[in-house]
């Protein structure tokens, strides 16, 4: 199946442990004030991955929300 250009996510530039901040809160906001500017349907969802402790992964969709 080809999918137009249009319905493909831009590609981003690799990611280089220099241009990251070394806080990783501060780094994480901005990523998604970047998601929310680029139009992102809902930067606030976002996969969570974890291990189990034998080994096999398990992830999951969960929105970020606001205390």
């Amino acid at each position: 199946m080809d999918l137009p250009s249009s319905a493909l996510p831009p590609l981003l530039p690799p990611l280089e442990a220099e241009s990251l901040n070394p806080d990783p809160i501060i780094q994480f906001l901005s990523w998604l004030n970047a998601a929310a500017e680029a139009g992102n349907h809902d930067p606030c969802a976002m996969c969570l991955s974890t291990v189990r402790p034998d080994g096999s992964p398990a992830a999951r969709m969960v929105l970020l929300k606001v205390a």
